[in-house]
């Protein structure tokens, strides 16, 4: 068990950190039926990952949970956040500030 009390749990043969993790992935999958293309999630990447860099200087790398591809051609990057810590605050603000590039928690 983390810090946070996040408990590691397996979805599909797949290990999550959390269980909020886990049953976002089930949601994600359910949504694979969606007849809305609004709402049909074609592709999952898991644990995507980003490198911040400033003035040529890597900072830290940012991973997040899901990235997802809609129907409709919409991506769509999602982290399951059960406590939102400074240094999560820090690389959300550092993620949009260098790459433009929004995180949706669930």
């Amino acid at each position: 068990m983390n810090k946070y009390h996040a408990k590691r749990t397996e979805y599909k043969g797949q290990m999550f950190m959390s269980k909020r993790e886990a049953n976002f992935a089930c949601v994600l999958d359910t949504m694979r039926k969606a007849k809305n293309p609004s709402e049909k999630v074609k592709d999952i990447e898991y644990q995507p990952k980003y490198p911040i860099v400033v003035n040529g200087q890597k900072i830290c790398t940012y991973i997040g949970d899901f990235l997802v591809l809609y129907a409709d051609g919409k991506r769509v990057l999602y982290d399951s956040k059960g406590f939102l810590t400074p240094v999560y605050r820090l690389k959300k603000k550092l993620l949009k500030a260098t790459l433009g590039i929004e995180i949706t928690e669930v």
